[in-house]
């Protein structure tokens, strides 16, 4: 017995190779990572809502476009320690940012 996700569709297989294609009823994908950039982060209003909740500091670069820190990474970002911000709190936007579904 097989049931696919977001469909309700409930099928009842005998052994072998199956392929079934379907648009489930919601969107899985989440663009966001820790890998993301500032500058890729920027273009999404939900995300800069965490990151200013958060991360007021890191939503400023961002905000500002400036090319010296726009390109980094949120990981490359929370090695960067000589920024003011809390660790704890970059550590939690960025779970939450990666959470963010299309």
């Amino acid at each position: 017995k097989v049931i696919l996700p977001g469909t309700g569709d409930v099928l009842e297989l005998q052994a072998g190779c199956y392929e079934y294609d379907y648009k489930p009823d919601q969107d899985y994908r989440t663009p966001f990572s820790k890998k993301s950039t500032l500058f890729r982060l920027e273009k999404n209003e939900k995300a800069m809502s965490i990151l200013k909740e958060n991360v007021p500091a890191l939503a400023e670069m961002a905000e500002q476009k400036d090319p010296e820190w726009c390109f980094y990474t949120l990981e490359e970002l929370s090695g960067m320690h000589f920024i003011n911000y809390d660790p704890a709190k970059l550590q939690k936007s960025m779970e939450e940012i990666s959470r963010i579904r299309l």
